[in-house]
Protein backbone atom coordinates (compact mmCIF):
# COMPACT_ATOMS: atom_id res chain seq x y z
CA UNK A 1 0.00 0.00 0.00
CA UNK A 2 1.47 3.65 -1.11
CA UNK A 3 1.96 5.87 1.79
CA UNK A 4 1.75 8.42 -0.81
CA UNK A 5 -1.39 10.70 0.93
CA UNK A 6 -2.91 11.86 -2.55
CA UNK A 7 -2.20 8.55 -4.67
CA UNK A 8 -3.74 6.03 -1.89
CA UNK A 9 -6.31 8.45 -1.32
CA UNK A 10 -7.42 8.03 -5.23
CA UNK A 11 -6.83 4.26 -5.56
CA UNK A 12 -9.25 3.52 -1.95
CA UNK A 13 -11.53 5.91 -3.02
CA UNK A 14 -12.56 3.89 -6.55
CA UNK A 15 -12.35 1.01 -4.67
CA UNK A 16 -15.00 2.00 -2.56
CA UNK A 17 -17.45 3.56 -4.75
CA UNK A 18 -19.37 0.46 -5.94
CA UNK A 19 -19.62 -0.48 -2.07
CA UNK A 20 -20.98 3.17 -1.37
CA UNK A 21 -23.35 2.79 -4.34
CA UNK A 22 -24.55 -0.48 -3.51
CA UNK A 23 -25.51 0.89 0.25
CA UNK A 24 -27.42 3.65 -0.78
CA UNK A 25 -29.24 1.84 -2.83
CA UNK A 26 -30.19 -0.60 0.08
CA UNK A 27 -30.83 1.57 2.48
CA UNK A 28 -29.47 5.12 2.10
CA UNK A 29 -26.52 4.22 4.76
CA UNK A 30 -23.33 4.30 3.06
CA UNK A 31 -19.04 3.77 4.39
CA UNK A 32 -17.18 6.50 3.26
CA UNK A 33 -13.73 5.67 2.54
CA UNK A 34 -10.32 7.31 4.29
CA UNK A 35 -7.02 7.39 2.82
CA UNK A 36 -4.56 3.73 3.67
CA UNK A 37 -2.30 3.92 6.59
CA UNK A 38 -5.04 5.82 8.85
CA UNK A 39 -6.18 4.47 12.17
CA UNK A 40 -8.49 5.75 14.74
CA UNK A 41 -7.53 7.07 18.22
CA UNK A 42 -9.57 6.56 21.74
CA UNK A 43 -11.36 3.88 19.62
CA UNK A 44 -13.87 1.64 21.59
CA UNK A 45 -16.30 -1.55 21.06
CA UNK A 46 -13.71 -3.27 18.53
CA UNK A 47 -15.16 -6.88 17.31
CA UNK A 48 -13.78 -8.57 14.48
CA UNK A 49 -15.94 -9.35 11.60
CA UNK A 50 -15.38 -12.87 10.01
CA UNK A 51 -17.26 -13.91 6.65
CA UNK A 52 -20.99 -15.52 6.57
CA UNK A 53 -18.92 -18.42 4.77
CA UNK A 54 -15.89 -19.21 7.26
CA UNK A 55 -13.59 -20.36 3.78
CA UNK A 56 -14.34 -16.74 1.48
CA UNK A 57 -11.55 -14.32 2.35
CA UNK A 58 -12.71 -11.13 3.78
CA UNK A 59 -12.42 -8.54 1.48
CA UNK A 60 -12.85 -4.94 1.85
CA UNK A 61 -16.50 -4.98 -0.07
CA UNK A 62 -17.30 -7.55 2.48
CA UNK A 63 -16.06 -5.52 5.74
CA UNK A 64 -17.93 -2.58 4.51
CA UNK A 65 -21.22 -4.58 4.46
CA UNK A 66 -20.32 -5.48 7.30
CA UNK A 67 -20.21 -2.65 9.65
CA UNK A 68 -23.47 -1.08 7.04
CA UNK A 69 -25.62 -4.14 9.08
CA UNK A 70 -23.88 -3.76 12.09
CA UNK A 71 -26.57 -1.10 14.22
CA UNK A 72 -23.60 -0.34 16.62
CA UNK A 73 -20.27 -0.01 14.16
CA UNK A 74 -19.99 3.51 13.60
CA UNK A 75 -16.39 3.09 12.04
CA UNK A 76 -14.21 0.09 10.41
CA UNK A 77 -11.06 -0.61 10.23
CA UNK A 78 -9.81 -3.47 7.48
CA UNK A 79 -6.01 -4.44 7.10
CA UNK A 80 -5.35 -5.41 3.97
CA UNK A 81 -3.56 -9.01 4.26
CA UNK A 82 -2.54 -10.13 0.44
CA UNK A 83 -5.84 -11.47 -0.92
CA UNK A 84 -7.88 -11.09 2.13
CA UNK A 85 -7.78 -8.97 5.63
CA UNK A 86 -9.15 -8.28 8.90
CA UNK A 87 -12.07 -6.52 9.52
CA UNK A 88 -12.61 -4.50 13.03
CA UNK A 89 -16.09 -3.13 13.11
CA UNK A 90 -15.97 -0.17 16.19
CA UNK A 91 -18.83 1.80 18.16
CA UNK A 92 -16.43 4.77 19.04
CA UNK A 93 -13.95 6.38 17.18
CA UNK A 94 -12.57 9.83 17.82
CA UNK A 95 -10.85 10.74 15.05
CA UNK A 96 -8.16 9.11 12.69
CA UNK A 97 -4.52 9.44 12.40
CA UNK A 98 -1.88 8.25 10.04
CA UNK A 99 0.84 5.42 10.77
CA UNK A 100 2.62 5.03 7.25
CA UNK A 101 3.58 1.84 5.66
CA UNK A 102 0.30 0.54 7.31
CA UNK A 103 -1.98 -1.50 5.37
CA UNK A 104 -5.17 -0.57 7.68
CA UNK A 105 -7.39 1.35 6.37
CA UNK A 106 -10.39 3.04 8.24
CA UNK A 107 -13.90 4.38 7.00
CA UNK A 108 -16.83 5.88 8.48
CA UNK A 109 -20.35 4.98 8.37
CA UNK A 110 -22.77 7.64 7.50
CA UNK A 111 -26.71 7.86 6.77
CA UNK A 112 -26.68 10.15 3.21
CA UNK A 113 -27.99 13.26 3.78
CA UNK A 114 -26.58 13.10 7.09
CA UNK A 115 -23.73 15.92 8.82
CA UNK A 116 -20.17 15.43 7.71
CA UNK A 117 -17.65 17.50 8.67
CA UNK A 118 -14.17 18.15 7.00
CA UNK A 119 -12.45 17.12 10.08
CA UNK A 120 -13.73 13.76 9.39
CA UNK A 121 -12.16 13.81 6.54
CA UNK A 122 -8.85 14.84 6.71
CA UNK A 123 -5.90 12.56 7.30
CA UNK A 124 -3.09 13.23 10.05
CA UNK A 125 0.36 12.04 10.83
CA UNK A 126 -0.22 11.78 14.42
CA UNK A 127 -3.76 12.04 16.81
CA UNK A 128 -4.83 15.80 15.33
CA UNK A 129 -5.39 18.51 18.20
CA UNK A 130 -8.77 20.31 18.03
CA UNK A 131 -7.44 23.30 19.52
CA UNK A 132 -3.61 24.66 19.33
CA UNK A 133 -1.95 25.24 22.54
CA UNK A 134 0.31 27.33 21.11
CA UNK A 135 1.82 29.07 18.06
CA UNK A 136 4.72 31.02 17.42
CA UNK A 137 5.05 33.23 14.41
CA UNK A 138 7.70 30.71 13.10
CA UNK A 139 5.11 28.03 13.53
CA UNK A 140 2.75 30.09 11.25
CA UNK A 141 5.23 30.90 8.88
CA UNK A 142 5.91 27.51 8.16
CA UNK A 143 2.55 27.22 7.86
CA UNK A 144 1.66 29.81 5.45
CA UNK A 145 4.57 28.59 3.56
CA UNK A 146 3.64 25.32 3.16
CA UNK A 147 -0.01 26.09 1.63
CA UNK A 148 2.13 28.52 -1.02
CA UNK A 149 3.99 26.18 -1.89
CA UNK A 150 0.97 23.96 -3.51
CA UNK A 151 0.10 27.37 -5.62
CA UNK A 152 3.42 27.66 -6.37
CA UNK A 153 3.83 24.63 -7.91
CA UNK A 154 0.51 25.01 -10.30
CA UNK A 155 0.67 26.35 -13.50
CA UNK A 156 -0.07 30.23 -13.29
CA UNK A 157 -0.91 30.25 -16.95
CA UNK A 158 -4.79 31.26 -17.63
CA UNK A 159 -7.13 31.76 -20.02
CA UNK A 160 -11.25 31.68 -20.68
CA UNK A 161 -11.19 27.81 -20.16
CA UNK A 162 -8.62 27.35 -16.78
CA UNK A 163 -6.51 29.15 -14.43
CA UNK A 164 -5.15 26.32 -11.67
CA UNK A 165 -3.89 29.09 -9.48
CA UNK A 166 -7.24 30.54 -9.48
CA UNK A 167 -9.29 27.74 -9.18
CA UNK A 168 -6.94 26.54 -6.45
CA UNK A 169 -6.94 29.94 -4.34
CA UNK A 170 -10.88 30.64 -4.98
CA UNK A 171 -11.62 27.28 -3.66
CA UNK A 172 -9.55 27.66 -0.87
CA UNK A 173 -11.47 30.80 0.37
CA UNK A 174 -14.65 29.50 -0.30
CA UNK A 175 -13.69 26.68 2.34
CA UNK A 176 -13.08 29.73 4.46
CA UNK A 177 -15.75 31.20 4.18
CA UNK A 178 -18.65 28.90 3.88
CA UNK A 179 -16.82 27.84 7.18
CA UNK A 180 -17.31 31.46 9.12
CA UNK A 181 -20.20 32.35 7.57
CA UNK A 182 -22.70 30.15 9.36
CA UNK A 183 -21.96 31.90 12.37
CA UNK A 184 -25.04 34.13 14.01
CA UNK A 185 -25.03 36.90 16.25
CA UNK A 186 -27.87 36.13 17.89
CA UNK A 187 -27.18 32.64 19.13
CA UNK A 188 -23.47 32.64 18.98
CA UNK A 189 -23.48 29.32 16.78
CA UNK A 190 -20.64 28.78 14.14
CA UNK A 191 -17.83 30.75 13.29
CA UNK A 192 -14.38 29.57 12.06
CA UNK A 193 -14.55 26.02 13.53
CA UNK A 194 -13.72 23.79 10.72
CA UNK A 195 -17.03 22.88 10.91
CA UNK A 196 -19.40 22.74 7.98
CA UNK A 197 -21.25 20.12 6.15
CA UNK A 198 -19.16 18.54 3.38
CA UNK A 199 -22.54 16.61 1.70
CA UNK A 200 -24.35 20.24 1.42
CA UNK A 201 -24.81 21.09 -2.21
CA UNK A 202 -23.89 24.55 -1.24
CA UNK A 203 -20.26 22.81 -0.81
CA UNK A 204 -19.92 21.14 -3.84
CA UNK A 205 -16.43 21.08 -4.96
CA UNK A 206 -14.89 21.97 -1.93
CA UNK A 207 -13.77 18.37 -1.19
CA UNK A 208 -11.46 18.53 -4.23
CA UNK A 209 -9.15 21.63 -2.84
CA UNK A 210 -9.90 20.40 0.65
CA UNK A 211 -8.84 16.39 0.93
CA UNK A 212 -9.71 15.16 -2.43
CA UNK A 213 -7.37 16.41 -4.88
CA UNK A 214 -7.82 19.24 -7.56
CA UNK A 215 -6.53 18.57 -11.03
CA UNK A 216 -7.16 14.81 -11.00
CA UNK A 217 -5.12 14.71 -7.87
CA UNK A 218 -2.62 16.89 -7.65
CA UNK A 219 -3.18 18.80 -5.11
CA UNK A 220 -5.19 19.42 -1.92
CA UNK A 221 -5.14 21.57 1.72
CA UNK A 222 -4.66 18.23 3.22
CA UNK A 223 -0.75 18.16 1.70
CA UNK A 224 -0.03 21.20 3.58
CA UNK A 225 -2.44 19.94 6.72
CA UNK A 226 -0.71 16.99 7.20
CA UNK A 227 2.29 18.04 8.67
CA UNK A 228 0.91 20.72 11.31
CA UNK A 229 -1.98 18.42 12.19
CA UNK A 230 -0.65 17.93 15.32
CA UNK A 231 0.38 20.98 16.41
CA UNK A 232 -2.33 23.53 14.56
CA UNK A 233 -6.44 22.94 14.50
CA UNK A 234 -7.89 22.08 11.77
CA UNK A 235 -9.83 25.52 12.27
CA UNK A 236 -6.85 27.63 12.56
CA UNK A 237 -5.85 26.51 9.67
CA UNK A 238 -8.19 26.65 7.03
CA UNK A 239 -7.97 30.37 8.31
CA UNK A 240 -3.97 30.82 7.55
CA UNK A 241 -4.35 28.71 4.19
CA UNK A 242 -6.58 32.05 3.19
CA UNK A 243 -4.35 34.67 4.09
CA UNK A 244 -1.27 32.19 2.87
CA UNK A 245 -3.19 32.22 -0.77
CA UNK A 246 -4.15 35.71 -0.50
CA UNK A 247 -0.77 37.22 0.38
CA UNK A 248 0.78 34.67 -2.28
CA UNK A 249 -1.49 36.06 -4.97
CA UNK A 250 -1.37 39.77 -4.24
CA UNK A 251 0.02 42.41 -6.26
CA UNK A 252 2.53 45.24 -6.16
CA UNK A 253 2.72 47.10 -2.93
CA UNK A 254 -0.11 45.49 -1.54
CA UNK A 255 2.29 42.41 -1.51
CA UNK A 256 4.63 43.61 0.68
CA UNK A 257 2.31 44.69 3.16
CA UNK A 258 -0.56 41.93 3.08
CA UNK A 259 1.26 38.93 4.52
CA UNK A 260 2.56 40.90 7.85
CA UNK A 261 -0.86 42.45 8.22
CA UNK A 262 -2.20 39.05 8.45
CA UNK A 263 0.71 37.75 10.44
CA UNK A 264 0.23 41.10 12.83
CA UNK A 265 -3.53 40.01 13.22
CA UNK A 266 -3.79 36.77 13.43
CA UNK A 267 -4.95 34.66 16.53
CA UNK A 268 -4.81 31.19 17.31
CA UNK A 269 -6.72 29.26 19.51
CA UNK A 270 -10.01 28.20 17.44
CA UNK A 271 -11.34 24.68 18.59
CA UNK A 272 -12.16 22.38 15.40
CA UNK A 273 -15.95 21.24 15.62
CA UNK A 274 -16.59 17.99 14.09
CA UNK A 275 -20.00 17.53 15.38
CA UNK A 276 -22.97 19.81 16.52
CA UNK A 277 -22.79 21.88 13.22
CA UNK A 278 -26.19 20.70 11.36
CA UNK A 279 -27.36 24.52 11.55
CA UNK A 280 -24.63 25.42 9.10
CA UNK A 281 -26.90 23.77 6.49
CA UNK A 282 -28.53 26.33 4.56
CA UNK A 283 -26.51 28.82 6.48
CA UNK A 284 -24.94 30.62 3.34
CA UNK A 285 -26.29 33.77 1.39
CA UNK A 286 -28.44 32.62 -1.27
CA UNK A 287 -27.15 35.13 -4.58
CA UNK A 288 -30.73 34.90 -6.04
CA UNK A 289 -31.98 36.68 -2.82
CA UNK A 290 -29.59 40.14 -3.91
CA UNK A 291 -29.14 42.69 -1.31
CA UNK A 292 -31.40 41.01 0.97
CA UNK A 293 -29.34 37.91 1.52
CA UNK A 294 -26.01 40.05 1.87
CA UNK A 295 -28.01 42.55 4.80
CA UNK A 296 -29.40 39.17 6.15
CA UNK A 297 -25.69 37.17 6.51
CA UNK A 298 -23.17 39.86 6.32
CA UNK A 299 -24.77 42.57 7.60
CA UNK A 300 -27.02 41.02 10.28
CA UNK A 301 -25.45 38.10 11.42
CA UNK A 302 -21.83 38.82 11.00
CA UNK A 303 -22.03 42.07 12.38
CA UNK A 304 -20.03 43.49 9.43
CA UNK A 305 -21.15 47.42 7.94
CA UNK A 306 -22.14 47.65 4.85
CA UNK A 307 -18.51 49.10 3.57
CA UNK A 308 -17.34 45.79 5.31
CA UNK A 309 -19.21 43.39 3.99
CA UNK A 310 -19.00 44.95 0.13
CA UNK A 311 -14.99 44.83 1.44
CA UNK A 312 -15.21 41.41 1.91
CA UNK A 313 -17.06 40.30 -1.26
CA UNK A 314 -13.78 41.57 -2.91
CA UNK A 315 -11.94 37.54 -1.86
CA UNK A 316 -14.24 37.39 -5.34
CA UNK A 317 -11.21 38.83 -7.20
CA UNK A 318 -9.84 35.02 -7.10
CA UNK A 319 -11.33 32.26 -9.15
CA UNK A 320 -14.80 32.11 -10.24
CA UNK A 321 -18.05 29.94 -10.56
CA UNK A 322 -18.35 26.48 -11.80
CA UNK A 323 -21.99 25.20 -13.03
CA UNK A 324 -21.30 22.21 -11.64
CA UNK A 325 -20.62 23.32 -8.21
CA UNK A 326 -22.93 26.33 -7.96
CA UNK A 327 -24.70 26.61 -10.93
CA UNK A 328 -23.16 29.83 -12.19
CA UNK A 329 -20.76 29.83 -14.58
CA UNK A 330 -17.70 32.26 -15.06
CA UNK A 331 -15.28 34.73 -14.44
CA UNK A 332 -15.49 37.62 -11.77
CA UNK A 333 -13.18 39.23 -13.74
CA UNK A 334 -10.83 38.29 -16.87
CA UNK A 335 -8.53 35.17 -16.25
CA UNK A 336 -5.26 36.41 -15.63
CA UNK A 337 -6.57 39.04 -12.82
CA UNK A 338 -8.34 36.27 -11.58
CA UNK A 339 -5.63 35.06 -9.66
CA UNK A 340 -4.30 37.90 -8.66
CA UNK A 341 -5.56 39.27 -5.11
CA UNK A 342 -6.44 42.73 -6.17
CA UNK A 343 -9.74 45.67 -6.41
CA UNK A 344 -10.09 44.44 -9.99
CA UNK A 345 -13.33 42.90 -8.72
CA UNK A 346 -14.41 46.60 -7.90
CA UNK A 347 -13.15 48.09 -11.18
CA UNK A 348 -15.12 45.54 -13.22
CA UNK A 349 -18.46 46.16 -11.41
CA UNK A 350 -18.10 49.58 -12.26
CA UNK A 351 -16.22 49.94 -15.68
CA UNK A 352 -17.95 47.59 -17.27
CA UNK A 353 -21.25 46.91 -18.43
CA UNK A 354 -23.44 44.54 -17.67
CA UNK A 355 -26.89 42.26 -18.58
CA UNK A 356 -29.16 39.38 -17.12
CA UNK A 357 -28.47 36.03 -17.80
CA UNK A 358 -31.14 33.48 -17.17
CA UNK A 359 -31.30 29.88 -16.41
CA UNK A 360 -27.73 29.93 -16.51
CA UNK A 361 -27.63 26.31 -15.43
CA UNK A 362 -30.45 25.09 -18.13
CA UNK A 363 -32.59 23.79 -16.04
CA UNK A 364 -35.89 23.02 -17.67
CA UNK A 365 -39.35 24.09 -16.99
CA UNK A 366 -40.10 20.13 -15.75
CA UNK A 367 -36.84 19.29 -13.78
CA UNK A 368 -37.74 22.16 -11.68
CA UNK A 369 -41.41 21.64 -10.59
CA UNK A 370 -39.67 18.32 -9.82
CA UNK A 371 -37.67 19.50 -7.54
CA UNK A 372 -34.67 18.48 -9.28
CA UNK A 373 -33.00 21.58 -9.71
CA UNK A 374 -33.49 25.20 -9.05
CA UNK A 375 -32.91 28.11 -12.21
CA UNK A 376 -29.92 30.19 -11.43
CA UNK A 377 -29.68 33.71 -12.83
CA UNK A 378 -26.50 35.95 -13.32
CA UNK A 379 -24.78 38.95 -15.16
CA UNK A 380 -23.20 38.63 -17.97
CA UNK A 381 -20.24 41.11 -19.03
CA UNK A 382 -21.95 42.74 -22.01
CA UNK A 383 -20.29 45.63 -23.51
CA UNK A 384 -18.38 46.11 -26.62
CA UNK A 385 -15.72 43.01 -26.91
CA UNK A 386 -17.99 41.00 -24.29
CA UNK A 387 -18.14 38.19 -26.87
CA UNK A 388 -14.53 37.42 -26.01
CA UNK A 389 -14.81 36.90 -22.44
CA UNK A 390 -16.83 34.71 -20.01
CA UNK A 391 -17.10 37.32 -17.21
CA UNK A 392 -20.14 37.46 -14.25
CA UNK A 393 -21.59 38.86 -11.70
CA UNK A 394 -23.89 37.22 -9.17
CA UNK A 395 -26.74 39.33 -7.84
CA UNK A 396 -24.98 39.67 -4.22
CA UNK A 397 -21.87 41.57 -6.02
CA UNK A 398 -23.82 44.07 -8.53
CA UNK A 399 -26.72 44.77 -5.73
CA UNK A 400 -23.68 46.23 -3.86
CA UNK A 401 -23.55 49.46 -6.18
CA UNK A 402 -26.81 49.10 -8.32
CA UNK A 403 -30.53 49.06 -7.53
CA UNK A 404 -33.54 47.54 -9.51
CA UNK A 405 -34.97 48.86 -13.47
CA UNK A 406 -38.49 49.49 -14.28
CA UNK A 407 -39.97 47.51 -11.54
CA UNK A 408 -39.41 49.03 -8.52
CA UNK A 409 -39.15 46.93 -5.92
CA UNK A 410 -35.59 48.04 -5.21
CA UNK A 411 -33.69 44.53 -5.36
CA UNK A 412 -31.68 44.00 -8.14
CA UNK A 413 -32.27 40.69 -9.20
CA UNK A 414 -31.13 38.91 -12.63
CA UNK A 415 -34.24 37.13 -12.25
CA UNK A 416 -36.55 39.76 -12.54
CA UNK A 417 -35.03 42.67 -13.72
CA UNK A 418 -33.66 42.91 -17.41
CA UNK A 419 -31.76 46.20 -17.04
CA UNK A 420 -27.86 46.89 -18.01
CA UNK A 421 -25.62 48.24 -15.31
CA UNK A 422 -23.51 50.98 -16.34
CA UNK A 423 -22.01 54.38 -14.79
CA UNK A 424 -21.08 57.52 -16.73
CA UNK A 425 -17.24 58.51 -17.06
CA UNK A 426 -17.97 61.79 -16.34
CA UNK A 427 -18.44 63.21 -13.15
CA UNK A 428 -21.89 63.16 -11.75
CA UNK A 429 -22.69 66.05 -9.73
CA UNK A 430 -24.11 64.95 -6.02
CA UNK A 431 -23.88 61.24 -7.35
CA UNK A 432 -22.09 59.77 -4.45
CA UNK A 433 -24.36 58.57 -1.61
CA UNK A 434 -22.45 60.90 0.85
CA UNK A 435 -22.10 64.05 -1.27
CA UNK A 436 -19.88 65.30 -3.85
CA UNK A 437 -19.19 63.67 -7.37
CA UNK A 438 -19.85 60.19 -8.97
CA UNK A 439 -15.94 60.53 -10.06
CA UNK A 440 -14.56 58.00 -12.23
CA UNK A 441 -11.37 59.22 -13.91
CA UNK A 442 -9.01 56.94 -11.19
CA UNK A 443 -11.30 53.92 -12.09
CA UNK A 444 -11.07 54.27 -15.79
CA UNK A 445 -7.29 54.92 -15.46
CA UNK A 446 -6.79 51.69 -13.46
CA UNK A 447 -8.94 49.48 -16.31
CA UNK A 448 -6.05 50.77 -18.65
CA UNK A 449 -7.51 54.23 -19.75
CA UNK A 450 -10.53 51.63 -20.88
CA UNK A 451 -14.25 51.97 -20.48
CA UNK A 452 -16.85 49.43 -21.39
CA UNK A 453 -14.01 47.47 -23.56
CA UNK A 454 -13.10 51.07 -25.46
CA UNK A 455 -9.73 52.81 -25.14
CA UNK A 456 -10.83 56.00 -24.01
CA UNK A 457 -9.41 58.45 -27.10
CA UNK A 458 -9.70 56.13 -29.67
CA UNK A 459 -11.74 55.78 -32.98
CA UNK A 460 -14.44 53.07 -32.63
CA UNK A 461 -16.63 52.72 -36.14
CA UNK A 462 -18.75 50.31 -34.30
CA UNK A 463 -20.16 53.21 -31.86
CA UNK A 464 -19.90 56.45 -34.57
CA UNK A 465 -20.11 55.92 -38.00
CA UNK A 466 -17.94 58.95 -38.29
CA UNK A 467 -15.30 57.54 -36.62
CA UNK A 468 -14.90 60.15 -34.04
CA UNK A 469 -12.96 59.82 -30.86
CA UNK A 470 -14.57 58.11 -27.56
CA UNK A 471 -13.93 61.05 -25.00
CA UNK A 472 -14.25 59.73 -21.73
CA UNK A 473 -14.85 62.23 -18.96
CA UNK A 474 -16.45 64.50 -21.74
CA UNK A 475 -19.97 65.77 -20.53
CA UNK A 476 -21.74 66.37 -24.06
CA UNK A 477 -24.58 64.27 -24.88
CA UNK A 478 -23.04 62.66 -27.87
CA UNK A 479 -20.43 61.27 -25.42
CA UNK A 480 -23.08 59.95 -23.25
CA UNK A 481 -25.12 57.99 -25.98
CA UNK A 482 -22.29 56.65 -26.84
CA UNK A 483 -21.16 54.91 -23.27
CA UNK A 484 -24.35 53.93 -23.18
CA UNK A 485 -23.84 52.15 -27.11
CA UNK A 486 -20.04 50.68 -25.24
CA UNK A 487 -21.43 49.14 -22.48
CA UNK A 488 -24.80 47.87 -23.36
CA UNK A 489 -24.06 46.46 -26.96
CA UNK A 490 -24.92 43.03 -26.13
CA UNK A 491 -28.97 44.52 -25.49
CA UNK A 492 -29.02 46.67 -28.42
CA UNK A 493 -32.40 44.78 -29.76
CA UNK A 494 -33.99 45.52 -26.48
CA UNK A 495 -35.33 48.53 -25.32
CA UNK A 496 -33.24 50.70 -23.28
CA UNK A 497 -33.56 50.21 -20.14
CA UNK A 498 -31.05 51.10 -17.18
CA UNK A 499 -30.28 49.61 -13.54
CA UNK A 500 -30.27 52.78 -11.34
CA UNK A 501 -26.90 53.82 -9.71
CA UNK A 502 -25.40 57.56 -8.81
CA UNK A 503 -23.07 57.16 -11.55
CA UNK A 504 -26.19 57.59 -14.21
CA UNK A 505 -27.18 61.21 -12.76
CA UNK A 506 -30.41 62.68 -14.15
CA UNK A 507 -32.12 61.48 -11.07
CA UNK A 508 -31.05 57.18 -11.81
CA UNK A 509 -30.25 56.68 -8.16
CA UNK A 510 -30.26 55.71 -5.65
CA UNK A 511 -28.30 52.67 -6.14
CA UNK A 512 -27.05 50.01 -4.40
CA UNK A 513 -26.47 50.24 -0.45
CA UNK A 514 -22.47 50.45 -0.90
CA UNK A 515 -21.88 52.07 -4.28
CA UNK A 516 -20.02 54.63 -2.74
CA UNK A 517 -17.84 51.63 -1.15
CA UNK A 518 -17.23 50.24 -3.92
CA UNK A 519 -16.52 53.17 -6.40
CA UNK A 520 -13.97 54.38 -3.23
CA UNK A 521 -12.47 50.60 -3.62
CA UNK A 522 -12.17 50.46 -7.41
CA UNK A 523 -10.25 53.58 -7.23
CA UNK A 524 -8.26 52.90 -4.22
CA UNK A 525 -6.96 49.64 -3.65
CA UNK A 526 -5.37 50.32 -0.43
CA UNK A 527 -8.20 52.18 1.20
CA UNK A 528 -10.35 48.44 0.08
CA UNK A 529 -6.93 46.45 1.76
CA UNK A 530 -7.53 48.84 4.52
CA UNK A 531 -11.36 47.91 5.30
CA UNK A 532 -10.67 44.22 4.33
CA UNK A 533 -8.56 43.88 6.79
CA UNK A 534 -10.86 44.89 9.40
CA UNK A 535 -13.73 42.94 7.85
CA UNK A 536 -11.76 40.04 7.80
CA UNK A 537 -10.67 39.62 11.45
CA UNK A 538 -13.81 40.38 12.64
CA UNK A 539 -15.33 37.47 10.53
CA UNK A 540 -12.65 35.16 11.94
CA UNK A 541 -12.75 35.96 15.44
CA UNK A 542 -16.57 35.42 15.52
CA UNK A 543 -17.42 33.17 18.15
CA UNK A 544 -14.17 33.25 20.19
CA UNK A 545 -14.04 35.33 23.16
CA UNK A 546 -10.81 37.91 23.65
CA UNK A 547 -9.70 35.35 26.44
CA UNK A 548 -9.73 32.33 23.64
CA UNK A 549 -7.58 33.79 21.53
CA UNK A 550 -4.05 34.80 21.23
CA UNK A 551 -1.74 36.69 19.77
CA UNK A 552 1.04 34.74 17.80
CA UNK A 553 3.75 33.96 20.62
CA UNK A 554 1.57 34.00 23.34
CA UNK A 555 1.55 30.51 24.92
Amino acid sequence: TSTSTASASAAWTSTSSNVANASEAAESVMVQAYTPGTRCTHASGGKICTPSIPEDAMTLESCLECCRLDDECIVVEFMALGSSGICTTLRACDRTFASPGDRTATFKKVKAGSFDSPQWMMVCSVAPVMTTPCMTEQLYNEVVDSVQNLVRGLSGHCDEDSCEQADFAGCVLRMAGHDFMDYNASSGLGGADACTDMGDPDNAGLPECLYEGEFGGKVSLNNAYWHFCGQVSLADFIVIAAEAVMSFLAQGESKAHLAEDFRRLFRYGRTTAFEGCAFSRGALPNPEESCLAVKSCFVDRLRLSWTQAAALMGVHTLGRAQTENSGYSGWWSDAENSRRFNNDYFVSILAKGWCVEQNVNNCSSSAEAAGDCVRKNQWQRCDVGSQDNYEMMLDTDMCLAFSDGEDGDGVLQAGHDDCCAWVHTMAIPGGKTIGGDFNMSNIVAANGNTFCNVECGSDIDVLDENGEPFQCFNDKLRQAMLETQACCIQRSNKPRNDCRSEGLGLGRGPGGPASEAVRQFAEDEAAWMEVFLGAWTTVTRNGYSEEALKPLGQC
